[in-house]
Protein backbone atom coordinates (compact mmCIF):
# COMPACT_ATOMS: atom_id res chain seq x y z
CA UNK A 1 0.00 0.00 0.00
CA UNK A 2 1.56 3.39 -1.33
CA UNK A 3 1.84 6.21 1.76
CA UNK A 4 -0.08 8.90 1.07
CA UNK A 5 2.78 11.74 2.29
CA UNK A 6 0.82 14.86 0.67
CA UNK A 7 -2.46 13.90 2.78
CA UNK A 8 -0.92 12.96 5.44
CA UNK A 9 1.58 16.26 5.77
CA UNK A 10 -2.00 18.97 5.57
CA UNK A 11 -4.18 15.77 7.91
CA UNK A 12 -3.27 18.35 10.57
CA UNK A 13 -5.01 21.23 8.55
CA UNK A 14 -8.50 19.07 9.13
CA UNK A 15 -10.71 17.67 11.74
CA UNK A 16 -9.48 14.26 11.84
CA UNK A 17 -11.59 11.70 14.09
CA UNK A 18 -15.02 14.06 14.64
CA UNK A 19 -17.48 13.79 11.80
CA UNK A 20 -17.51 17.05 10.76
CA UNK A 21 -20.15 16.41 8.06
CA UNK A 22 -22.84 15.80 11.08
CA UNK A 23 -21.49 19.47 12.32
CA UNK A 24 -22.27 21.00 8.95
CA UNK A 25 -25.50 18.96 9.15
CA UNK A 26 -26.36 20.39 12.21
CA UNK A 27 -24.51 23.94 11.26
CA UNK A 28 -27.15 24.54 7.96
CA UNK A 29 -30.01 22.03 8.24
CA UNK A 30 -33.00 23.94 9.79
CA UNK A 31 -34.60 20.13 11.11
CA UNK A 32 -31.87 19.95 12.75
CA UNK A 33 -31.69 22.81 14.67
CA UNK A 34 -32.76 21.43 18.57
CA UNK A 35 -29.62 19.31 17.92
CA UNK A 36 -27.88 23.00 17.45
CA UNK A 37 -29.39 24.55 20.11
CA UNK A 38 -28.59 22.05 22.62
CA UNK A 39 -24.87 22.45 22.01
CA UNK A 40 -25.21 26.10 22.29
CA UNK A 41 -26.95 26.09 25.57
CA UNK A 42 -24.28 23.27 26.67
CA UNK A 43 -21.60 25.89 25.72
CA UNK A 44 -23.43 28.88 27.37
CA UNK A 45 -23.05 27.07 31.00
CA UNK A 46 -19.12 26.77 30.05
CA UNK A 47 -19.02 30.37 29.85
CA UNK A 48 -19.93 31.23 33.31
CA UNK A 49 -16.96 28.94 34.66
CA UNK A 50 -14.11 29.44 35.29
CA UNK A 51 -11.04 28.59 33.28
CA UNK A 52 -9.46 24.86 34.06
CA UNK A 53 -5.87 24.92 35.78
CA UNK A 54 -3.74 22.12 36.74
CA UNK A 55 -2.39 24.66 39.13
CA UNK A 56 -5.52 24.47 41.23
CA UNK A 57 -5.74 21.50 42.97
CA UNK A 58 -6.62 19.74 46.84
CA UNK A 59 -3.34 17.97 47.39
CA UNK A 60 -0.09 16.25 44.94
CA UNK A 61 2.46 14.64 45.21
CA UNK A 62 4.76 17.11 43.57
CA UNK A 63 5.36 20.53 45.12
CA UNK A 64 5.89 22.13 41.87
CA UNK A 65 2.32 22.67 41.05
CA UNK A 66 2.62 22.88 37.41
CA UNK A 67 3.22 18.71 37.60
CA UNK A 68 -0.30 17.15 36.18
CA UNK A 69 -0.93 15.17 39.15
CA UNK A 70 -3.09 11.87 39.69
CA UNK A 71 -3.45 9.02 42.11
CA UNK A 72 -4.16 5.43 40.55
CA UNK A 73 -7.73 5.12 40.92
CA UNK A 74 -7.85 1.48 42.12
CA UNK A 75 -5.16 1.48 44.34
CA UNK A 76 -6.71 1.17 48.22
CA UNK A 77 -4.89 1.95 51.09
CA UNK A 78 -4.54 -1.08 53.98
CA UNK A 79 -2.83 -1.38 57.73
CA UNK A 80 -0.55 -4.22 57.45
CA UNK A 81 2.07 -4.48 60.51
CA UNK A 82 1.70 -1.16 61.68
CA UNK A 83 2.36 0.47 58.29
CA UNK A 84 -0.06 1.65 55.34
CA UNK A 85 0.38 0.14 52.07
CA UNK A 86 -1.89 0.46 48.90
CA UNK A 87 -3.15 -2.68 47.25
CA UNK A 88 -4.80 -3.17 43.85
CA UNK A 89 -9.03 -3.41 43.59
CA UNK A 90 -9.30 -3.76 40.15
CA UNK A 91 -12.43 -1.91 39.23
CA UNK A 92 -12.95 -0.11 42.51
CA UNK A 93 -12.51 3.82 42.65
CA UNK A 94 -10.55 4.81 45.49
CA UNK A 95 -12.33 8.41 46.43
CA UNK A 96 -9.18 9.68 47.33
CA UNK A 97 -7.69 9.57 43.79
CA UNK A 98 -10.62 12.23 43.02
CA UNK A 99 -8.72 15.25 44.72
CA UNK A 100 -6.26 15.92 41.68
CA UNK A 101 -6.12 15.94 38.72
CA UNK A 102 -7.72 13.78 36.37
CA UNK A 103 -11.45 14.81 36.49
CA UNK A 104 -10.34 18.24 34.98
CA UNK A 105 -8.34 16.81 31.90
CA UNK A 106 -11.65 15.35 30.86
CA UNK A 107 -13.31 18.63 31.96
CA UNK A 108 -10.73 20.46 29.77
CA UNK A 109 -11.57 18.26 26.40
CA UNK A 110 -15.19 18.37 27.15
CA UNK A 111 -15.43 22.09 27.55
CA UNK A 112 -13.07 23.30 24.87
CA UNK A 113 -15.06 20.66 22.08
CA UNK A 114 -18.66 22.75 23.59
CA UNK A 115 -17.39 26.10 22.91
CA UNK A 116 -15.40 25.19 19.36
CA UNK A 117 -19.08 23.53 18.59
CA UNK A 118 -21.11 26.36 19.26
CA UNK A 119 -18.52 28.87 17.72
CA UNK A 120 -18.19 26.81 14.71
CA UNK A 121 -22.37 26.62 14.62
CA UNK A 122 -23.06 30.33 15.47
CA UNK A 123 -19.35 32.27 14.70
CA UNK A 124 -20.38 34.23 17.69
CA UNK A 125 -17.28 35.92 19.25
CA UNK A 126 -18.11 34.81 22.71
CA UNK A 127 -17.44 31.45 22.14
CA UNK A 128 -13.95 32.13 20.12
CA UNK A 129 -13.07 34.46 23.48
CA UNK A 130 -13.88 31.79 26.14
CA UNK A 131 -11.99 29.18 23.82
CA UNK A 132 -8.91 31.05 24.06
CA UNK A 133 -9.23 32.10 27.40
CA UNK A 134 -9.41 28.02 28.44
CA UNK A 135 -6.34 27.59 25.91
CA UNK A 136 -4.07 30.32 27.33
CA UNK A 137 -4.57 29.38 31.20
CA UNK A 138 -3.94 25.33 30.42
CA UNK A 139 -1.40 25.77 27.85
CA UNK A 140 0.59 28.80 27.58
CA UNK A 141 0.31 31.32 30.67
CA UNK A 142 3.31 31.00 32.60
CA UNK A 143 1.12 31.43 35.93
CA UNK A 144 -0.94 28.44 35.35
CA UNK A 145 0.04 25.98 32.19
CA UNK A 146 0.57 22.51 32.55
CA UNK A 147 3.99 21.12 32.23
CA UNK A 148 3.78 18.93 28.66
CA UNK A 149 4.26 15.29 30.31
CA UNK A 150 2.32 12.67 32.86
CA UNK A 151 5.63 12.31 35.21
CA UNK A 152 2.98 11.93 38.08
CA UNK A 153 0.04 10.69 36.72
CA UNK A 154 -1.55 7.50 38.25
CA UNK A 155 0.77 7.49 41.19
CA UNK A 156 0.49 4.56 43.70
CA UNK A 157 1.16 6.27 46.81
CA UNK A 158 5.01 5.24 48.51
CA UNK A 159 5.62 2.91 45.06
CA UNK A 160 8.71 4.47 42.72
CA UNK A 161 9.21 7.80 45.19
CA UNK A 162 5.15 8.90 44.38
CA UNK A 163 6.32 9.26 40.85
CA UNK A 164 3.47 8.48 37.62
CA UNK A 165 3.42 5.07 36.09
CA UNK A 166 3.40 4.25 32.19
CA UNK A 167 -0.46 3.76 32.77
CA UNK A 168 -1.27 7.55 33.20
CA UNK A 169 -0.57 8.21 29.74
CA UNK A 170 -3.76 7.23 29.08
CA UNK A 171 -5.59 10.30 31.01
CA UNK A 172 -4.06 12.42 28.36
CA UNK A 173 -6.44 10.69 25.37
CA UNK A 174 -8.53 13.59 26.38
CA UNK A 175 -6.00 16.16 24.77
CA UNK A 176 -7.70 14.54 21.24
CA UNK A 177 -10.46 16.31 21.41
CA UNK A 178 -8.59 19.17 22.42
CA UNK A 179 -7.19 18.93 18.92
CA UNK A 180 -9.98 18.32 17.28
CA UNK A 181 -11.59 21.15 18.82
CA UNK A 182 -8.65 23.46 17.94
CA UNK A 183 -9.14 22.34 14.09
CA UNK A 184 -12.80 22.77 14.26
CA UNK A 185 -11.76 26.53 15.82
CA UNK A 186 -9.59 27.03 13.49
CA UNK A 187 -11.32 26.35 9.95
CA UNK A 188 -13.52 29.25 10.71
CA UNK A 189 -11.23 31.64 12.44
CA UNK A 190 -7.47 32.08 12.54
CA UNK A 191 -6.41 31.36 16.72
CA UNK A 192 -3.52 33.87 15.75
CA UNK A 193 0.41 33.16 15.03
CA UNK A 194 1.39 33.63 18.91
CA UNK A 195 -0.98 30.95 20.02
CA UNK A 196 -0.95 28.53 17.46
CA UNK A 197 3.17 28.58 18.14
CA UNK A 198 2.83 28.16 21.15
CA UNK A 199 0.20 25.85 21.45
CA UNK A 200 2.12 23.63 19.11
CA UNK A 201 5.23 24.07 20.72
CA UNK A 202 3.71 22.44 23.94
CA UNK A 203 2.15 19.42 22.18
CA UNK A 204 5.29 18.73 20.28
CA UNK A 205 7.18 18.64 23.43
CA UNK A 206 4.15 16.18 24.87
CA UNK A 207 5.02 13.90 21.86
CA UNK A 208 8.14 14.11 22.42
CA UNK A 209 8.14 13.28 25.97
CA UNK A 210 6.03 10.61 25.17
CA UNK A 211 8.27 8.72 22.26
CA UNK A 212 11.79 9.04 24.94
CA UNK A 213 10.63 8.99 28.31
CA UNK A 214 10.76 5.20 30.10
CA UNK A 215 6.91 6.05 31.22
CA UNK A 216 6.26 6.41 27.40
CA UNK A 217 8.43 3.29 26.25
CA UNK A 218 6.80 0.92 28.46
CA UNK A 219 3.40 2.43 27.75
CA UNK A 220 3.87 1.60 23.84
CA UNK A 221 4.81 -1.70 24.50
CA UNK A 222 1.31 -2.46 26.31
CA UNK A 223 -0.94 -5.66 24.81
CA UNK A 224 -4.25 -3.82 25.46
CA UNK A 225 -6.28 -0.57 25.58
CA UNK A 226 -3.24 1.26 27.19
CA UNK A 227 -1.24 0.81 24.03
CA UNK A 228 -3.43 1.68 21.69
CA UNK A 229 -4.78 4.53 23.36
CA UNK A 230 -1.06 5.70 23.50
CA UNK A 231 -1.14 5.09 19.11
CA UNK A 232 -4.06 7.35 18.84
CA UNK A 233 -2.69 10.50 21.10
CA UNK A 234 0.58 10.49 19.73
CA UNK A 235 -0.56 9.69 16.15
CA UNK A 236 -2.95 13.18 16.89
CA UNK A 237 0.14 15.33 18.36
CA UNK A 238 2.38 14.28 15.39
CA UNK A 239 0.03 15.13 12.69
CA UNK A 240 -1.00 18.34 14.48
CA UNK A 241 2.92 19.06 14.94
CA UNK A 242 3.96 18.01 11.48
CA UNK A 243 6.42 15.40 12.59
CA UNK A 244 5.67 12.79 9.44
CA UNK A 245 8.54 10.45 10.43
CA UNK A 246 6.58 9.73 13.52
CA UNK A 247 3.55 9.79 12.19
CA UNK A 248 4.21 7.37 9.41
CA UNK A 249 5.95 4.90 11.34
CA UNK A 250 2.78 4.61 13.88
CA UNK A 251 0.62 4.28 10.80
CA UNK A 252 2.63 1.11 8.91
CA UNK A 253 3.08 -0.32 12.46
CA UNK A 254 -0.34 -0.54 13.87
CA UNK A 255 -1.60 -3.60 11.90
CA UNK A 256 0.81 -5.47 13.17
CA UNK A 257 1.53 -4.27 16.66
CA UNK A 258 -2.44 -3.71 17.53
CA UNK A 259 -4.90 -5.36 15.51
CA UNK A 260 -3.11 -8.84 14.70
CA UNK A 261 -1.70 -9.19 18.24
CA UNK A 262 -3.80 -7.65 20.13
CA UNK A 263 -7.07 -8.94 18.54
CA UNK A 264 -7.52 -13.19 18.12
CA UNK A 265 -8.89 -14.95 15.17
CA UNK A 266 -12.05 -15.43 16.86
CA UNK A 267 -12.34 -11.45 18.19
CA UNK A 268 -11.26 -12.23 22.17
CA UNK A 269 -9.18 -9.44 23.34
CA UNK A 270 -7.31 -11.51 26.04
CA UNK A 271 -5.59 -7.69 27.55
CA UNK A 272 -9.03 -6.93 28.62
CA UNK A 273 -10.59 -9.90 29.15
CA UNK A 274 -8.15 -10.35 32.44
CA UNK A 275 -10.12 -7.61 34.06
CA UNK A 276 -13.17 -7.46 36.49
CA UNK A 277 -15.28 -5.37 33.61
CA UNK A 278 -14.16 -7.77 30.69
CA UNK A 279 -17.15 -6.33 28.37
CA UNK A 280 -16.33 -2.84 29.10
CA UNK A 281 -12.94 -2.78 28.81
CA UNK A 282 -13.26 -4.49 25.30
CA UNK A 283 -15.43 -2.01 23.92
CA UNK A 284 -13.27 0.85 25.81
CA UNK A 285 -10.31 -0.70 23.39
CA UNK A 286 -12.08 -0.90 20.49
CA UNK A 287 -13.06 2.47 20.87
CA UNK A 288 -9.73 3.47 20.70
CA UNK A 289 -8.94 1.38 17.78
CA UNK A 290 -12.12 3.43 15.95
CA UNK A 291 -10.33 6.76 16.71
CA UNK A 292 -6.90 5.57 15.01
CA UNK A 293 -8.68 4.23 11.51
CA UNK A 294 -10.79 7.48 11.77
CA UNK A 295 -7.50 9.47 11.76
CA UNK A 296 -5.98 7.39 9.24
CA UNK A 297 -8.52 7.50 6.59
CA UNK A 298 -8.86 11.23 6.96
CA UNK A 299 -4.80 11.26 6.28
CA UNK A 300 -5.63 9.55 3.21
CA UNK A 301 -4.29 5.86 4.59
CA UNK A 302 -7.24 3.01 4.56
CA UNK A 303 -5.73 1.52 7.41
CA UNK A 304 -9.11 -0.18 8.09
CA UNK A 305 -9.97 -2.16 5.43
CA UNK A 306 -6.96 -3.60 5.75
CA UNK A 307 -7.48 -4.67 9.17
CA UNK A 308 -10.94 -5.23 8.57
CA UNK A 309 -11.61 -8.85 8.68
CA UNK A 310 -9.87 -9.22 11.92
CA UNK A 311 -11.56 -6.00 13.78
CA UNK A 312 -14.72 -6.31 12.80
CA UNK A 313 -14.54 -9.75 14.90
CA UNK A 314 -13.89 -8.09 17.75
CA UNK A 315 -17.30 -6.53 17.73
CA UNK A 316 -18.75 -10.18 16.13
CA UNK A 317 -17.91 -11.78 19.53
CA UNK A 318 -18.67 -9.15 21.91
CA UNK A 319 -22.25 -8.58 19.69
CA UNK A 320 -23.51 -12.02 20.56
CA UNK A 321 -23.33 -11.51 24.59
CA UNK A 322 -25.42 -8.44 24.15
CA UNK A 323 -29.04 -9.92 24.79
CA UNK A 324 -26.89 -12.65 26.61
CA UNK A 325 -24.96 -11.50 29.50
CA UNK A 326 -24.99 -15.14 31.22
CA UNK A 327 -23.68 -16.43 28.43
CA UNK A 328 -20.45 -14.09 28.81
CA UNK A 329 -17.59 -16.57 30.00
CA UNK A 330 -15.59 -13.57 31.73
CA UNK A 331 -16.28 -11.14 34.58
CA UNK A 332 -18.22 -8.20 34.25
CA UNK A 333 -19.16 -7.17 37.86
CA UNK A 334 -20.89 -3.13 36.25
CA UNK A 335 -21.50 -1.46 33.57
CA UNK A 336 -23.39 -3.70 30.66
CA UNK A 337 -25.98 -0.62 29.65
CA UNK A 338 -23.70 2.00 29.08
CA UNK A 339 -20.65 -0.51 27.68
CA UNK A 340 -23.36 -1.74 25.33
CA UNK A 341 -24.52 1.92 24.26
CA UNK A 342 -21.32 2.70 23.56
CA UNK A 343 -20.39 -0.09 20.68
CA UNK A 344 -23.06 0.44 19.61
CA UNK A 345 -22.35 4.20 19.13
CA UNK A 346 -19.13 2.81 17.63
CA UNK A 347 -20.43 0.79 14.80
CA UNK A 348 -22.06 4.12 13.86
CA UNK A 349 -18.97 6.15 13.95
CA UNK A 350 -17.41 3.18 11.53
CA UNK A 351 -20.27 3.37 8.84
CA UNK A 352 -18.34 6.43 7.99
CA UNK A 353 -15.71 4.47 6.46
CA UNK A 354 -17.47 1.33 5.99
CA UNK A 355 -21.07 2.02 4.88
CA UNK A 356 -21.71 -1.64 4.72
CA UNK A 357 -20.45 -2.66 8.76
CA UNK A 358 -23.75 -3.61 9.88
CA UNK A 359 -24.23 -5.90 7.10
CA UNK A 360 -20.82 -7.72 7.47
CA UNK A 361 -21.00 -8.36 10.90
CA UNK A 362 -21.70 -11.77 11.21
CA UNK A 363 -22.72 -11.97 14.71
CA UNK A 364 -26.51 -12.65 13.76
CA UNK A 365 -27.24 -9.81 16.38
CA UNK A 366 -29.05 -6.62 15.21
CA UNK A 367 -26.99 -3.43 15.70
CA UNK A 368 -30.00 -1.10 15.72
CA UNK A 369 -31.48 0.68 18.72
CA UNK A 370 -32.50 -1.40 21.81
CA UNK A 371 -35.52 -0.53 23.94
CA UNK A 372 -34.05 -3.39 26.35
CA UNK A 373 -30.38 -2.64 26.01
CA UNK A 374 -28.58 -3.48 29.79
CA UNK A 375 -31.95 -5.21 31.09
CA UNK A 376 -29.95 -7.29 32.93
CA UNK A 377 -27.22 -4.68 34.57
Amino acid sequence: MAFPGKNLLSAANGVLIWDVGELNEIKYDPEKADLSARYIAQADSCLALPPLTVTDKKSSFSEDKHYYCTMAPYWWPEERNGKTVYVNRDGQVNPQSLDMDKAKIAQLGDRMKLLAIAFFLTEDRQYFDAYREQMDVWFINPETYMYPDFLYAQVVPGQNGNRGRSVGILEGHGFNDVLESYRLVNSVKSIGPRRKRMFTSWFRELGDWMASSEQGKQQSKADNNLGVSYDVTLLNISLFVGDETRAERLLREFSERRTFKQIEEDGRMPGELARTKAFSYSVYCLDFFVDFYLMADSAGFDLYHKDKARFNSAYAYLLQFVDNHEAFPYNQIIGWRDSTKSLMTQIGRLKRINPEIEEELQAGASVEKREDLGKND
